[in-house]
């Protein structure tokens, strides 16, 4: 079984007395004055089997200088708290032994659970092997204090490991195995784990009717923070197009009447902390039915991490009473036989069925959308939409991708605990590592093929869900309606309709087609 970590955070010296418990990283010093510490609970495990492997994995993200260095993982004996632990004490009011969780009585082990060796430029898992460690803390879990890493030898390399903060798909992880011996004399109802709740975010409209299209149309985003710890991300607001940007307060980090959307970046929100957001629009031109739409994204892979909301309203423009006047017959005229069109023949996508369908691609992007300062292959995605009106957990579905003009085909694992809230969105950029090979023990970047290609979805049991193919100009693939050029995004339109066409770019919102800006005729 995989366990994920339920608490993890650093010490660190130079700063004695901060907290880093809601950090995305996990650093080590080669002087140990900043050190992780990680815990998994495993009460889930009857206390009478008996463990026979347990793969503790960490990703190194960085490592900076030259040269290799020795990380032990050490059992940590004293209980700390994730949000309260710093070099000076392992909970508010509990001192460690000796700071930075070094006495080697009361804090931790003097010895090591396991070694690895982590080398000049490692981007792959770490792995130590702490079976004597987890089996102590399946037979009695009050022992289950977690654990920490420290550097062996005096190499002068900093590693930083991705915490459990960060993205799923590379957070810290336990795989264990172990098997049941002796069943207890009395049945042991094991509790059912509490899922953590994410960061909320609600949208509301004021007022929901205009007659006067002269009027701005105002929106108020309440982000509410229920996780039990502090969250940091990205406050996402998509106007309508009919709608332009007006102005919005406190003024958004990033947007203009120019894109498609405004967002405030790097909100930290506390827990139990609400945050309020002001957006105007301009009042559209037309009667109609607009709908904007809002989220709470991790600014590292750009994945909600909320319930994606929307609202609707409908613009009713007063029309004056026209003066009756005679009518008109008109003389018939010769109804002149239109030439026929050619239509390139493909075949039609079909209506979705699925829980979750594939909703729209790019492969060769022109626009910045991971954030980073340029426009390259990390940008490229693939939007997944939830189609049934119910959240969904897609937790070990697969997508699988194959280059027609390569003959490869690649399989991606979709993460644990990947669920897709009722309507909501999922973008998969290629900045993302997902686990691939027919083990998934490896990873590797998300990648769509610059050529003839199709995408499928699988779900956790193997089944084909939904499907769709594509080309690039210019790869020497099929070529005609699916051919794609730089920047363009093909995708269903509208939304979960049986028709893929070009469509504006929109990962994690709903698929539009601009109108061209007509050209006079001289």
């Amino acid at each position: 079984m995989t366990l994920y970590p339920v608490a993890d955070t650093n010490i660190r010296f130079y700063n004695a007395g901060n907290n880093y418990g809601a950090s995305g990283s996990l650093p080590l010093r080669p002087d140990n004055l900043t050190v992780p510490l990680v815990r998994f609970d495993l009460s889930s495990i009857s206390e009478k089997a008996r463990v026979d492997s347990a793969l503790l994995r960490l990703w190194p993200w960085k490592v900076e200088a030259s040269g290799g260095q020795t990380v032990g993982a050490y059992q940590a004996l004293r209980h700390w708290e994730e949000l309260e632990a710093t070099w000076n004490v392992a909970e508010t009011g509990v001192n460690w032994g000796t700071a930075g969780c070094n006495n080697t009585t009361t804090d931790r082990e003097a010895a090591a659970g396991d070694t690895t060796f982590i080398g000049p430029g490692t981007t792959w898992w770490a792995e130590w092997d702490i079976a004597a460690m987890a089996g102590e803390w399946v037979a009695d879990s009050n022992t289950n204090q977690g654990l920490m890493l420290r550097a062996e030898g005096s190499t002068s390399m900093l590693i930083y490991f991705y915490s459990r903060e960060r993205d799923p798909s590379t957070a810290p992880y336990l795989e264990i195995e172990y098997y049941l011996t002796d069943a207890p004399s009395t049945p042991t109802v094991t509790p059912t784990p509490t899922a953590t709740s994410t960061p909320a975010m609600s949208i509301g409209l004021t007022p929901p009717a205009i007659t006067d299209n002269t009027d701005p149309v105002n929106y108020t985003l309440v982000v509410g923070n229920t996780s039990g710890r502090p969250v940091v991300g990205d406050v996402s607001f998509q106007p309508d197009d009919d709608t332009p940007y007006n102005d919005a307060s406190p003024a958004p980090d990033w947007g203009s009447p120019f894109v498609g959307w405004v967002a405030w970046l790097n909100q930290s929100v506390a827990t139990g902390q609400t945050l309020s957001y002001r957006v105007s629009l301009d009042g559209p031109d037309a009667s109609g039915t607009y709908t904007q739409s809002a989220m709470f994204l991790d600014p590292l892979t750009g994945w909600s991490i909320s319930t994606h909301h929307s609202a609707v309203y409908t613009v009713t423009t007063p029309t004056s009473t026209p003066t009756s006047t005679p009518t008109v017959t008109p003389t018939t005229a010769a109804t002149a036989t239109p030439t026929p069109t050619v239509t390139p023949t493909w075949t039609p996508q079909p209506t979705p069925v699925a829980a979750v369908v594939l909703n729209e691609l790019c492969p060769v992007p022109d626009t910045d959308w991971t954030r980073n300062g340029i426009s390259n292959a990390l940008d490229e995605y693939l939007e997944l939409r939830e189609a049934h009106g119910a959240a969904q957990d897609i937790s070990g579905w697969k997508i699988r991708v194959t280059n027609y003009v390569t003959n490869r085909r690649t399989t991606y694992l979709i993460p644990f605990q990947t669920i897709i809230a009722a309507g909501d969105y999922l973008a998969i950029f290629g900045a993302q590592y997902l686990r691939t090979d027919t083990e998934y023990r490896w990873r590797e970047r998300f990648a769509l093929p610059d050529n003839a290609a199709c995408v499928e979805l699988l779900n956790a049991s193997d089944v084909v869900q939904d499907g769709v193919c594509y080309d690039v100009v210019g790869a020497g693939g099929w070529g005609g309606v699916m051919d794609l050029g730089t920047g363009d995004s093909w995708g269903r339109y509208p939304d979960l309709s049986s028709s893929w066409q070009h469509v504006n770019g929109s990962p994690t919102w709903g698929n539009f087609v601009a109108t061209p800006t007509p050209t006079a005729t001289p």
